[in-house]
């Protein structure tokens, strides 16, 4: 809906912080706009990716652990490959938003998948080890 005119309503903002105030004009949907662009609606400064913890890097591997391992455990059978190979891509997806700090995990996650499409059962259990 904002559109263009979000982007010239931002800018404005900008120069007259006091003045402009379209969050009385379009209500909640001004907040979604700007986040949506990857910018604090009270600030209008870039929204900055907060660094992932080396905790949530373990996760992430775990997950493909844990993968790897119920496919095993379904006897690597195709409505399994399947599902493992959308979940893998719809987690690749999200990891490419931020490319440069989900190298690894996108390495990972890619091995994984390529395994997956693959059908290389035996290269799947040992990942899974």
């Amino acid at each position: 809906m904002l559109g263009t005119i979000g982007d010239h309503i931002i800018e404005l903002k900008k120069v007259f912080p006091n003045v402009v105030k379209p969050e009385e004009v379009y209500g909640d949907l001004w907040f979604e706009f700007p986040k949506k662009k990857g910018i604090d609606p009270k600030t209008l400064e870039p929204i900055e990716a907060k660094p992932k913890s080396s905790e949530e890097k373990i996760s992430t591997f775990t997950e493909l652990l844990a993968i790897a391992k119920a496919l095993k455990y379904a006897g690597f059978s195709s409505e399994a490959m399947k599902r493992a190979e959308m979940d893998l891509i719809n987690r690749l997806d999200r990891l490419l938003e931020n490319p440069e700090e989900n190298a690894i995990e996108i390495a990972h996650t890619v091995k994984l998948l390529r395994l997956v499409q693959k059908k290389e059962t035996e290269k799947i259990a040992e990942f899974a080890k």
